[in-house]
Formats: structure tokens, sequence, C-alpha cells
């Protein structure tokens, strides 16, 4: 058995530059993070810090979020792997059980899928 790709799928990212100003983080495309831990890193920073500097955005503006959890465009989109990346943005941590499924039958991955403020 052998897999052939068929579609390629992105996901598109928008930010507010006025809110990285405020937050005092880098506003050029060329100065944020490409790698991902990186990328998640630099906008949890730049929501902590805005949140600080501007209470009245708290629980209202966030660092990152995803557009949809489904088809962007004329393709379906990849649910699934959009709630990991959520996820890890909370801690979890992929790990897989004896069989090689992903386990998430602890407490702490089961905190990980809830939303979190």
């Amino acid at each position: 058995m052998f897999g052939v790709p068929f579609l390629l799928n992105n996901v598109p990212m928008h930010y507010w530059k006025d809110f990285l100003e405020k937050a005092g983080m880098a506003t050029n495309p060329d100065e944020i993070p490409t790698k991902f831990s990186d990328f998640s890193n630099f906008w949890k920073e730049a929501q902590d810090r805005l949140w600080e500097k501007d209470p009245d955005t708290k629980g209202k503006v966030y660092g990152i979020g995803w557009p949809s959890l489904g088809a962007i465009g004329t393709a379906p989109g990849d649910g699934l792997q959009r709630i990991a990346h959520i996820m890890l943005w909370h801690g979890w941590k992929l790990e897989y059980n004896s069989k090689g499924i992903i386990n998430i039958d602890r407490q702490f991955q089961r905190n990980c899928m809830r939303s979190q403020k």
C-alpha cells in the first residue's frame, strides 16, 4: 500500500498590527517566528503582554485563533489537525499507548481539550 498526496491545505493567518504595537511586540512579518513552537510562543507572549497593558482586552482578544475547524474555501479542512494545534497550545503532549493510539485517557490530556481562559 502507498499514499499519493492529492491536496495541499493551509491555514491563513491574519494579525492586528496595532495590537502587537500596543503589546510592544515585533510587527514586521519577517520578525514573526515561523517554527510552530516559536510562532505559538510569540502569540502567547503577545496575548499576555496585551492583557497586562490593556486589561479590558482580557478574555476578548486572544493571541492566536484558527478561522475554521472545517472547510476553508472550496477544499475541506482538517478539523482534527486544528483541534490538535489548539490542544498543543494548551500543553497537551502527543502520546501514544501500546497499541499506537493517541492517548487522551488522562485528566491532564482531557483538560487541554476544554476551553481555556
